[in-house]
């Protein structure tokens, strides 16, 4: 029963690194579930930010930020090699098997970390300021969802489902 538990948490937080990721770029997506493991995080077609798909590939997560810190086509190109190169190391983090869940955690964050800064430093001052305004609101999204009015970061979590 330990197990299962430990399994849906980490389940859980490479969820929401998902969903961080997508979001990362401003996009408002979610997914139910990360992909199945082995499958192409690149994949294209039908998913990858599509209806019921969750993630955005990496030109929709280009697209998605350039309609909101109006990206010069240089931006968009040094942005899109950024997040091409966030997909890649995803995917094969999610494959790797040697690693525990806290582990895969930990490094998708340390990736995530990494393309925001490169994606900054290519950002304006005035880009810069929208960009981390639109991260933090992520990370008050993502914090305080439960509590739709008046939810604080800081409240404390919710109680355990009754059985646990």
């Amino acid at each position: 029963m330990k197990v299962l538990r430990i399994s849906a948490i980490a389940l859980g937080a490479v969820m929401l690194s998902q969903m961080a990721v997508a979001q990362g770029a401003g996009g408002g997506q979610r997914g139910d579930a990360p992909p199945p493991a082995g499958q192409n995080p690149g994949g294209g077609g039908r998913g990858m930010g599509g209806p019921g798909g969750g993630r955005m590939d990496p030109a929709q997560r280009v697209e998605r930020l350039s309609s909101q810190l109006n990206l010069t086509d240089d931006q968009k190109t040094k942005a899109k090699a950024i997040f091409d190169d966030e997909q890649k190391q995803m995917g094969e983090l999610r494959g790797n098997a040697d690693l525990t869940p806290e582990q895969k955690r930990a490094k998708s964050e340390e990736i995530r970390n990494k393309s925001n800064t490169d994606l900054r430093a290519t950002l304006t001052a005035d880009q810069q300021k929208k960009f981390d305004e639109m991260q933090q609101k992520m990370k008050e999204r993502m914090n305080g969802e439960k509590p739709k009015e008046g939810g604080s970061k800081d409240a404390p979590p919710p109680p355990p489902p009754p059985g646990e």
